[in-house]
């Protein structure tokens, strides 16, 4: 990723974009726990993809302090955004954030409106120390999104110390068809799922999920590894492992819940350590 003196790890050496092909990639882990390239599959870009001519072209490579976004704004491919710490952006009705660059995010608060469009992240994100709250779904014309902040096809997605509070979208968290590795995350008062991910592959480390208005985690067609995970309250599942998921936890903890853990579509499911119910 473009970040100044950042280098992802060499095991998220991840999927490439362009815009006539995406690559979806899987990985599996090894016995010293790396996550090596297994297979790659070419697949058809997002319906209706090109961003539209009526957003805001962001030009900026630094935000600071406080700014209210009331339009759709669109970091073009190619472009790096840095949002410094104490930094706080509020998104007001209609009024959000797709970024096809790098985006990187410390220590900030992003704060969503009712009828906000949430923040896209298509090009490879970093993230630290920042809390989204009453984040909503991009829904902008005919771009549509599942998550408040979305992780689509990126080059990688790497989160610590984040919380995600309060939101009003399909998934709080939605992180479909990139490589990630999450540490620290609180996803808590949502009113669906909690962190949705799709044909990706990656860790979650130290994830608390608490009063999910549906599935607190749900997998699809995902290879992932999880040490620690605590899921308080969920109005569904605790954990959907579904369309051929490959899950390997420990030191995990479901309660108050509908349905602890459900293994579905030749899914499967390896504990070591500590399961609690």
């Amino acid at each position: 990723p473009a970040y100044a003196g950042y280098e992802a790890p060499q095991r998220f050496a991840l999927p490439v974009r362009n815009s006539e092909k995406w690559s979806q990639v899987s990985f599996t882990e090894s016995q010293s726990d790396s996550i090596y390239v297994t297979s790659v599959r070419q697949v058809a870009p997002p319906p209706a993809y090109s961003p539209r001519s009526s957003w805001f072209r962001v030009s900026d490579s630094v935000w600071s302090g406080d700014r209210v976004i009331s339009e759709m704004m669109y970091l073009p491919i190619g472009q790096a955004l840095y949002i410094a710490p104490g930094s706080s952006i509020r998104l007001q009705s209609g009024g959000g954030l797709v970024a096809d660059g790098a985006l990187r995010i410390e220590g900030s608060t992003f704060r969503g409106e009712v009828g906000n469009y949430g923040l896209t992240a298509l090009g490879g994100f970093l993230g630290q120390e920042v809390s989204f709250r009453g984040m909503d779904a991009l829904n902008s014309m005919g771009w549509t999104q599942m998550g408040g902040v979305t992780c689509f096809g990126s080059d990688s997605t790497i989160m610590q110390d984040c919380q995600f509070l309060e939101a009003r979208s399909e998934d709080a968290l939605n992180c479909f068809g990139t490589a990630y590795k999450l540490t620290d995350i609180v996803i808590r008062d949502t009113w669906g799922d909690g962190l949705d991910v799709d044909f990706g592959s990656g860790t979650l480390e130290d994830i608390e999920f608490d009063e999910i208005g549906n599935d607190a985690l749900d997998l699809s067609g995902t290879s992932i590894r999880i040490d620690g995970l605590r899921v308080k309250g969920s109005f569904d599942k605790g954990i959907s492992i579904g369309e051929g998921s490959q899950l390997m936890a420990s030191d995990m903890e479901v309660q108050n819940v509908v349905v602890g853990i459900s293994i579905k579509d030749g899914s499967s499911l390896a504990t070591e350590g500590n399961l609690q119910d």
